[in-house]
């Protein structure tokens, strides 16, 4: 599945996007 997504496609950059963000949550919540 991940490979239908090109890595510039919107997809992919929302999905980078979300999962960064949750990194960010998770680090701030262990600090």
């Amino acid at each position: 599945m991940f490979f239908k997504f090109k890595l510039g496609s919107p997809v992919f950059k929302f999905y980078v996007f979300v999962k960064a963000k949750g990194y960010q949550k998770a680090e701030q919540s262990m600090i």
